[in-house]
C-alpha cells in the first residue's frame, strides 16, 4: 500500500469539508424549526 500523503491529505479534507456541510445544514434546519416551534409558543 503506497499512499500518496498529498492525496490522501485532499481526500481526507474532501471527507471533512462534507461531513462538515452536512452538520452546517442539519444545524440550520434544527435552528428554523426552534425558531418557528418559538413563534408558535410565544404567538399562543
Amino acid at each position: 500500500m503506497n499512499i500518496d500523503p498529498e492525496n490522501y491529505s485532499k481526500y481526507t479534507l474532501r471527507r471533512f469539508a462534507a461531513l462538515f456541510d452536512v452538520i452546517y445544514w442539519v444545524l440550520i434546519a434544527v435552528v428554523t424549526v426552534g425558531i418557528c416551534m418559538f413563534i408558535e409558543w410565544w404567538v399562543a
